[in-house]
């Protein structure tokens, strides 16, 4: 079982759920992410939206990790797959963009701008090549996903009734249901330190 998504979808969110409801946390899960090899890689998970930097530890272990597939295009057996609305993950994206992108270059100015460009959005967001607008590319990552995936999580429910969302998964895997409540995480991701908060508070 890994979960995958479009950037943006709330792999981690999902993720992260799945791994304190159905597997009590379990740490072989966890993985050790060496930051340095990332952020040369043109992330920067340690870096604020602003681009100042807020930690200089070069290691993080991410609790969920091992859990986590990747925004691939092309589907994979076992998968949980997030839907997260295409109009909603644009947002996402453009106010997250120092942080998620692999360019450069200045965020688009308005989403009405960003919407309109034609090009590779894919390698952008270090996925597969695409070359369309952002829209396009959403939807032909969904639609790929959709007709494989062994179980759809659409963002809107994971935020309203992560119960339900987590027990539909245990059952497609045959796992036990969760014995507490289910409540989502605070903040998630490669970095969840205080200075992205109010990134993700917005996203």
């Amino acid at each position: 079982m890994r979960v995958y998504g479009h950037p943006r979808s709330g792999n981690h969110l999902l993720a992260d759920l799945l791994h304190r409801a159905l597997l009590d946390s379990d740490p072989e899960y966890a993985l050790k992410v060496d930051r340095r090899k990332v952020a040369a890689a043109g992330r920067t998970p340690c870096y604020a939206h602003d681009g100042e930097l807020v930690d200089t530890r070069p290691m993080v272990v991410v609790p969920y990790g091992r859990l986590l597939g990747s925004h691939r295009r092309t589907p994979v057996p076992d998968a949980v797959y997030v839907i997260r609305d295409g109009r909603d993950v644009a947002r996402s994206v453009l106010r997250s963009w120092p942080v998620l992108s692999q360019s450069t270059e200045p965020a688009p100015k308005s989403l009405e701008l960003m919407l309109a460009q034609r090009r590779d959005w894919g390698s952008l967001m270090g996925a597969s090549p695409f070359v369309g607008t952002f829209l396009q590319h959403w939807r032909a990552h969904v639609a790929a996903w959709r007709r494989s995936a062994r179980v759809l999580v659409f963002h809107a429910s994971l935020v309203e009734s992560p119960g339900s969302v987590a027990l539909d998964v245990a059952r497609a895997f045959g796992l036990r249901a969760p014995r507490a409540p289910v409540q989502l995480p605070a903040a998630v991701g490669w970095d969840p330190n205080p200075k992205h908060l109010e990134i993700r508070r917005h996203v």
